[in-house]
């Protein structure tokens, strides 16, 4: 029983962050996050260029 708290102690904690991280990460909810990120920053740059449109248009009057 000690042998295997050591070996799961060992299987969790002697890892890196990245792989420790892992194993609590839902397949697949790392590229749904990513793809978030991507869609977000499309929209971020579309509303900054409606923003700096918007600028002109008022300037022009």
């Amino acid at each position: 029983r000690e042998r295997l708290m050591v070996a799961l102690g060992l299987d969790l904690f002697a890892v890196s962050d990245e792989k420790f991280m892992d194993m609590f990460v839902v397949p697949g909810a790392i590229d749904v996050l990513q793809n978030e990120k991507q869609t977000l920053q499309k929209r971020q740059k579309l509303l900054h260029s409606c923003l700096n449109d918007f600028k002109n248009v008022a300037r022009a009057l």
